[in-house]
């Protein structure tokens, strides 16, 4: 965007599959990873009370002492996206 009349030589439709498959690929890799922290945790009850299932309400239905572990990296994904 620094250049707007060179845009479409730059932007080619072969660049902006590209950075939309990087995207997703980028999104789906940190939702699988997140998923497969609470994949292996003991949860104590089954009913969350939200509408969608956010990774603090998982985690207040787990029993192990772990949770603090998938916190911190929970957060550290986050920071990097």
């Amino acid at each position: 965007m620094c250049e707007p009349l060179r845009y479409p030589t730059i932007m080619t439709p072969a660049r902006l599959h590209i950075c939309c498959g990087l995207a997703w690929i980028i999104a789906v890799l940190c939702i699988a990873v997140l998923f497969s922290f609470h994949v292996n945790v003991p949860l104590c009850g089954n009913t969350i009370k939200h509408v969608y299932c956010s990774n603090r309400a998982i985690l207040s239905l787990a029993c192990s002492p772990t949770t603090t572990t998938i916190n911190n990296i929970y957060g550290q994904c986050i920071c990097l996206e």
